[in-house]
C-alpha cells in the first residue's frame, strides 16, 4: 500500500527522510527539496577558517587529495537531475567539472599518487570507473552490473601501490535485506 508518493531520498549515501517504529508508526519529510551548501574548513576548536568553491548543492562526499590542495565533492545539479564530482582548488578557490555522464557519480576517491579518482556511477549499471585526475583521458570501467541485479559498488580506498581499490559491495542475499561484503578490484580492470 502506498502511503506517500513524495519522500526525500539520496541513494549516493543510502539516506532516506523516513523512519518506523516497532508499533508501525511512521514519520517522513514529504519535502524533496535540498538546500544549498559550502564545503568550510574549521579549526579543532570549530572556529571557521574559510570555505572551498561555490556554495550548491553538495553531498556528503568531500575527499581530500593527498597532496591536501585539491577536493573532490559530489555537486548536484537539480535542474538536470544529476549529480557529477567536481575537483575544487584550496588554493585559488577555483573548481572543475570532473565527471559529465547522465545520471549519477559519486564518492571520487583519489589514488594514493593523486593522479587517478575512482567514483561509482549509477546509469542503466552501476559501475566503478577510474578517471585520470588531469581529465584528458577517456573514464575506464572497472566493474559493472545492471541495476536490476541490486549490486551496488562504493569505492573506499587505494591500496598502498595504487594498483587495487578497496570497495564495499553489497549483494542481494535471500536469508538477510541485502549482504556487505569488502572487495579488492583491480586499478586495470578485471575480477574482483
Amino acid at each position: 500500500q502506498v502511503v506517500a508518493n513524495s519522500v526525500g531520498y539520496m541513494p549516493a549515501i543510502m539516506w532516506g527522510s523516513f523512519s518506523a517504529a516497532a508499533d508501525g508508526s511512521l514519520v517522513y519529510s514529504a519535502g524533496t527539496g535540498t538546500s544549498l551548501s559550502q564545503l568550510t574548513w574549521l579549526d579543532r576548536t570549530g572556529n571557521e577558517l574559510g570555505h572551498v568553491g561555490e556554495a550548491g548543492t553538495v553531498s556528503s562526499n568531500p575527499i581530500l587529495s593527498p597532496d591536501g590542495r585539491r577536493v573532490s565533492a559530489d555537486i548536484a545539479d537539480l535542474k538536470a537531475n544529476n549529480v557529477d564530482i567536481w575537483l575544487l582548488r584550496l588554493e585559488g578557490n577555483s573548481s572543475t567539472r570532473f565527471t559529465f555522464r547522465p545520471g549519477e557519480d559519486v564518492v571520487g576517491m583519489w589514488s594514493r599518487d593523486g593522479n587517478t579518482i575512482a567514483y561509482r556511477t549509477v546509469g542503466d549499471n552501476v559501475a566503478l570507473l577510474n578517471k585520470a585526475t588531469s581529465g584528458l583521458e577517456p573514464e575506464k570501467t572497472l566493474f559493472s552490473k545492471d541495476v536490476r541485479t541490486d549490486v551496488d559498488v562504493l569505492p573506499n580506498s587505494w591500496t598502498l601501490d595504487d594498483q587495487q581499490i578497496l570497495c564495499t559491495v553489497f549483494l542481494p542475499d535471500r536469508s538477510t535485506d541485502r549482504a556487505t561484503g569488502l572487495f579488492l578490484i583491480p586499478a586495470t580492470g578485471g575480477e574482483p
